[in-house]
């Protein structure tokens, strides 16, 4: 979509677009103003008080009220004095362009994780992510003070250093491992408790289920299987929720159903797997969402695509991490 906005804006309006508009508003006026007047005649109303014309008009003023909503979808040109942006870590310089056409005083309230970037190059600061809108670089700061910058758009940034989700072990981990990989966290989090036994990492690298599909699949559904038990144990029966966040999820989801159990608990009403008790994903389907129990297969495969992603899948849990993987864990996961 930013593609498509950015070559309107460069290309400018297609004059045959432009006359093929105004042939249809012909044509649908002239059609409305042929049923008035039929209308009129059908009534016994040609008396010359009221013409075709007229009640056209007033049709067309009656016609189906939009939402404010659906005005500006329709109009391109629409512009808003105040523009929130989610996941804000993702936007490209095409993207932010299209949403400064939109909000021209450059008015936004940004939202987002510089570490959950989904891709190889990570921005260092929110200054770098936002220079398509002019924005001054800054230092973050904390408890609403605000960076003033000179001619460019004032930038103030609200740094939130505290995880009330997922377990301090699991979060020093997940900044182990990306720091490792060259990504350190930009705004290190602390998280606000703990809890024993939340991490646990398998390597099973040197053993035969690395080269053994079959026994592989065999291994993943027992360690699902243990996961939802134990989850049963400490919520009660079908409470809770486990994700299983993998490089390739559709295979991985394709083993778990093999077994009629986890089948059932992978069915959700209505057919949104996310709204199942049992979740499998990749994970940049997992931004946003959070689980009793993450069972994360083959970090290592992850973590060479996207340090970020690696992060997003190891921070959704807030009970326990299970990691398995048929190849060596990344630095900073392995433990001991």
């Amino acid at each position: 979509m930013p593609l498509i906005d950015e070559l309107a804006e460069l290309l400018g309006p297609s004059e045959d677009a432009q006359a093929r508009q105004a042939r249809l508003e012909a044509r649908r006026r002239a059609e409305l103003v042929d049923y008035a007047a039929r209308a009129i005649e059908s009534q016994g109303l040609g008396d010359g008080m009221v013409s075709a014309e007229m009640l056209a008009d007033r049709m067309e003023d009656a016609g189906p009220s939009l939402t404010l909503a659906e005005k500006a979808r329709a109009d391109r040109g629409w512009t808003y004095g105040h523009v929130v942006v989610d996941e804000a870590q993702e936007l490209g310089d095409m993207a932010w362009r299209a949403l400064a056409r939109r909000c021209p005083v450059r008015s936004f309230t940004v939202v987002g994780d510089l570490a959950q970037y989904s891709g190889p190059h990570a921005p260092s600061s929110w200054a770098e992510v936002l220079q398509a809108l002019g924005t001054s670089p800054s230092q973050p700061r904390r408890g609403g003070r605000t960076s003033r910058p000179g001619a460019s758009t004032p930038l103030r940034e609200e740094v939130l250093t505290v995880c009330y989700r997922t377990p301090a072990t699991i979060m020093d981990t997940a900044d182990a491992v990306t720091t490792a990989l060259g990504h350190p966290p930009v705004y290190p989090v602390r998280s606000v408790r703990d809890l024993p036994g939340c991490l646990e990492a398998e390597d099973l690298s040197a053993s035969a289920l690395a080269h053994d599909e079959a026994g592989w699949a065999g291994h993943l559904r027992a360690v699902v299987s243990q996961e939802l038990a134990a989850l049963d144990e400490a919520v009660g029966p079908q409470g809770g929720r486990v994700a299983v966040i993998a490089p390739d999820a559709p295979a991985v989801a394709a083993w778990l159903g093999q077994d009629a159990a986890l089948a059932e608990a992978m069915t959700a009403p209505g057919g949104d797997v996310l709204q199942a008790r049992l979740a499998v994903m990749g994970p940049v389907l997992s931004k946003g969402l959070e689980f009793d129990v993450v069972v994360l297969v083959d970090p290592a495969m992850i973590g060479r695509q996207s340090a970020g992603d690696l992060y997003v899948a190891m921070t959704r849990p807030t009970r326990r991490l299970r990691v398995v993987s048929r190849q060596e864990l990344p630095q900073g996961l392995a433990l001991g």
